[in-house]
Formats: C-alpha cells, sequence, structure tokens
C-alpha cells in the first residue's frame, strides 16, 4: 500500500511541475526584447531559406550544438530568451525550452506559431 501511494505522489509531482516559460505573440516581439532561438530543423530550413536576422539557430537533432548554446550562455540565465521553430505545435520550441528551465534559464518564452506567424508578421527581417 506505502508503495502505490508513493508512486501515486511521484506521478502527480511530475505532472504537477511548472516550466519556466510563457507563451508570447509575434506583436509581443516590440515590447519584449531577448535572444531569439531558431529551433527549426535542418530539413525545414532547407525548405524555407529565409532567416530572421539576429537569431541564433540551434539544430534541434544535434546534442553538441545544444550543448554548445547552454555552456556559452551558462552566464546569462537571466536574460530572456525567444525560441520559435516551424512545429505545427512549437514541439521543437517547448523541448528546447524545458531543457533550459531544466538548466536554470529563467526568462524563457515561445512563440506561438513561431516561423509562420514571425513571417507573416512586420517584425520579420531577412
Amino acid at each position: 500500500m506505502k508503495r502505490i501511494l508513493l508512486l501515486f505522489t511521484l506521478f502527480l509531482s511530475f505532472f504537477s511541475y511548472n516550466f519556466a516559460y510563457n507563451y508570447i505573440m509575434v506583436n509581443d516581439l516590440n515590447t519584449t526584447k531577448g535572444t531569439l532561438i531558431d529551433v527549426r530543423s535542418i530539413y525545414a530550413r532547407e525548405r524555407d531559406t529565409r532567416f530572421q536576422k539576429g537569431s541564433t539557430w540551434i539544430d534541434p537533432h544535434s546534442l553538441m550544438d545544444i550543448n554548445d548554446f547552454l555552456k556559452l550562455n551558462i552566464y546569462n540565465k537571466e536574460q530572456p530568451f525567444i525560441i520559435y521553430c516551424s512545429c505545427p505545435n512549437d514541439e521543437y520550441s517547448i523541448a528546447m525550452a524545458e531543457l533550459m528551465d531544466r538548466e536554470g534559464f529563467t526568462h524563457v518564452y515561445i512563440l506561438k506559431n513561431g516561423w509562420d506567424k514571425l513571417v507573416e508578421s512586420t517584425y520579420f527581417i531577412q
């Protein structure tokens, strides 16, 4: 009985964990300053060769790229980071935000509908 209670408690604590990221919309980019992080896959970047000037690209399939980025920004954990991808439900952005949260980054934002909304906006610069 104690094991079941312990497993149930662990299960609830796992699913009640709140990640330290928020969604922002493209029109919020004018007021939210931060480092733009492009986590579109290499295949998505080959299909659409446009890019956002000033953003940092991280290949979401390369653990080395992700690790290098985290090491480079180890002293910038309080700085805002805005992550975008071209996934239908922002999957790569969410995965990167969760990883950054676990590493202690405190101001991580996901651009809602990322790449598609960014390209449509007046904020987009190639």
